[in-house]
């Protein structure tokens, strides 16, 4: 495991034809600049390990100007209140909850580009300040067992922080669909999705999951580090005379539980151990069907939680649990008595390359911008939705033009490192690895932000002159049928 190192990240963004020579910002004509923020680990805590949170140091001159808090929830609000009504979720269909798609064409009365528009072209836009990324993930024998709870059973995770946030009100949704890119006009109560918050540039503030948990409420979640940047956009933008808000993050603790089995885990603490296992099997082929962002209210062992079905893991199947601070031990104790694993840090932060669901503050920034990130393909973005901020430059990319770059999967024989430079075989700079890990099932793999003309399967060399790995560019989330390949270079 190597010190942290420090990279200078270029950020080229848009062009309709490679060769352009153009530099104009696609959602502006003046040229931007970027904040880049350093990330603090969090620090262990009982039963399992409370997973280090990325927290943004850049400040704001403007934060003392942003309008004052309402408090319009509270804790019941978001947990429910009426649980014993719940304590079997329903089965939520698969086809019950609809993300827009990124492919449907847009109406001619929405925001596509006239034919008097100019056409998208080349931004070239660099960002000089360091960025300290964390040392690749190497996992050791004492997480031998819940790793294979989490591919073969059941582990949990004592989450980092996450910044939570509630909005109520009749104008409640339509605030939150003027800050994001996905649609939260139609999403009826007990669904959720994913969706970001962006710049008048389109570039990156917060990624959020938002969930819809009554007719006039609706409950936020996004990273710690992004928190604070989500937080001066609402205050800033948000009337709270039409739409209250409450920050209700030093309320909740968040507790995640993955693997094949977690719907199970879930069913016997739903069902309090009361042995009847039919209505156990129900409950579980229930929460197994649950579309992704699903989410009810819901009982374990007396505490009242909210439980979502949270893709943190990408496809690997899971729940979020947002309990009360004060139950959060008591809730542990209890995934470990129906048996659940614990798992450490290290792990969620390996299942997650694994899963490469892109992470704010790692794989991007404020200097990317949503489709670099892939978060098209994450269903975070309708493009049939109305006007909100960053729109211009999503929907030009996705009309007019292409990205120069992002996020691909790498595979090596070599462990590679975050921070490292990517060249192709001829040696021109074409990326740099952003998060990467020691697979017990994939061997070495990387997450990096690679330019769009080296094809999937290329060799590139990875690494400064005296020390370049070979490593082939994959598409991401990584193939299941590549499971194994190098495997051996990660066994435990």
């Amino acid at each position: 495991m190597t010190d942290r190192t420090a990279v200078s990240i270029t950020a080229r963004e848009v062009e309709p034809n490679a060769d352009s020579s153009n530099t104009n910002d696609p959602g502006s004509n003046n040229s931007s600049t970027h904040n880049s923020g350093e990330h603090n680990s969090g620090e262990n805590i009982s039963g399992a390990i409370r997973l280090s949170a990325n927290k943004s140091s850049a400040d704001k001159s403007n934060e003392n100007n942003l309008n004052a808090n309402n408090s319009g929830a509270t804790t019941s609000d978001i947990l429910g209140t009426n649980a014993r009504d719940e304590m079997v979720p329903p089965a939520f269909a698969p086809a019950a909850i609809a993300f827009k798609s990124a492919a449907v064409a847009l109406a001619p009365a929405a925001i596509a580009p006239t034919s008097a528009a100019p056409p998208v072209v080349a931004t070239e836009a660099t960002a000089t300040a360091a960025v300290v990324r964390p040392p690749a993930v190497v996992l050791d024998e004492s997480d031998s067992d819940s790793y294979a709870a989490l591919h073969n059973g059941a582990a949990f995770f004592d989450l980092a922080p996450r910044h939570i946030s509630a909005f109520t009100g009749e104008k409640a949704a339509e605030a939150l669909n003027g800050l994001v890119s996905n649609d939260v006009m139609p999403l009826p109560v007990g669904k959720g999705l994913y969706a970001v918050a962006l710049t008048p540039k389109g570039k990156m503030l917060a990624d959020v999951s938002i969930l819809r948990t009554e007719p006039q409420t609706y409950l936020v979640e996004t990273s710690e580090s992004a928190g604070r940047e989500w937080w001066m956009m609402v205050r800033k933008y948000v009337n709270p005379r039409l739409a209250k808000y409450s920050d209700l993050t030093a309320a909740h603790s968040t507790i995640g539980v993955y693997g094949p089995n977690a719907p199970a885990i879930i069913a016997r603490l739903g069902t309090g151990g009361l042995g009847d296992q039919a209505l156990t099997d129900a409950m579980q082929e229930g929460l197994r069907s649950w579309p992704s962002w699903a989410h009810s209210s819901f009982t374990i062992s007396g505490v009242n939680v909210r439980l979502v079905r949270a893709p943190y893991l990408g496809s690997l199947l899971g729940f979020e649990i947002l309990v009360p601070v004060a139950s959060r031990n008591d809730v542990i104790k209890n995934l470990v008595r129906v048996g659940a694993v614990a798992a450490s840090e290290r792990l969620w932060q390996l299942a997650q390359i694994e899963g490469a669901l892109p992470v704010y503050g790692l794989d991007m920034d404020a200097n990317t911008i949503p489709q670099e990130a892939n978060l098209d393909h994450w269903a975070a973005i309708s493009y049939e939705k109305g006007c909100y901020t960053g729109q211009e430059t999503v929907a030009r990319i996705h009309f007019r033009g292409h990205v120069n770059k992002h996020l691909r999967g790498l595979s090596s024989s070599a462990l590679l490192q975050p921070g490292s430079p990517v060249h192709d075989a001829n040696g021109k700079a074409v990326g740099e690895i952003r998060r990467s890990g020691l697979s017990p099932r994939l061997g070495p793999i990387a997450i990096g932000m690679i330019r769009r003309e080296i094809p999937e399967g290329s060799d590139v060399l990875v690494g400064s002159v005296g020390d370049v790995q070979v490593a082939q560019v994959t598409a991401l989330p990584f193939a299941a049928e590549n499971w194994g390949t190098n495997a051996k270079q990660g066994a435990l």
